[in-house]
């Protein structure tokens, strides 16, 4: 919501509040004149003058204290603000974050396994590691379920294996890919590992 639009909506509310409180009012004061002995400056008229002005002073005022009871309004929006601004920037950061767990390679592997596409990969001793890493990242971020265990995927002495064979994507890994947070757009080429 905007702030033009929040400043409207707390104008129509404030109005409400006051029409409704000199309504309660005028009704006591129509009471009185049936049952003379209700008198115009008990605490209920009080605390009906007073509710009926809050809104309208909650405005310009940063806080009313009556007694034990402390009323604060301008801070308190602005606190508001300021903390759905922080709330942002934190999303951002926890976004970033959660991508780099992912990474590229977990995307494309992913994006894969939506589309059902055949992943032919020939694991050498350099990229064992690597794969072994990022699909138990995958797998424990709740993206992937594994067929058997990805130390015997990793370690299958086949010399091609077909990941899409051996992984199911999850939904929640569809919500991912389906998500802002999946963020980058990566090829959905792995061309380089293909044969």
């Amino acid at each position: 919501m905007n702030n033009k639009t929040s400043k409207t909506d707390s104008l129509v509310i404030a109005a409400g509040i006051s029409a409704a409180t000199i309504i309660l009012l005028v009704s006591k004061v129509i009471a009185q004149e049936v049952f003379p002995n209700l008198s115009f400056d008990d605490a209920t008229t009080i605390a009906l003058l007073v509710f009926a002005a809050a809104p309208w002073l909650a405005r310009s005022l940063e806080f009313i204290k009556l007694g034990d009871i402390e009323l604060k309004f301008q801070k308190l929006e602005k606190n508001q603000e300021r903390q759905g601004s922080e709330l942002q920037e934190h999303a951002k950061y926890l976004a970033q974050l959660f991508n780099g767990l992912v990474g590229d390679r977990g995307r494309k592997v992913l994006i894969y396994l939506q589309d059902k596409k055949p992943l032919i990969y020939e694991f050498s001793e350099d990229t064992k590691q690597e794969y072994r890493t990022m699909l138990r990242q995958l797998r424990f971020l709740g993206f992937i379920e594994v067929s058997e265990s990805i130390s015997h995927i990793i370690d299958d002495k086949r010399p091609k294996v077909d990941l899409t064979q051996e992984l199911a994507l999850t939904p929640q890994g569809q919500s991912y890919l389906a998500s802002p947070i999946a963020g980058v757009k990566v090829e959905t080429s792995i061309s380089e590992q293909n044969g």
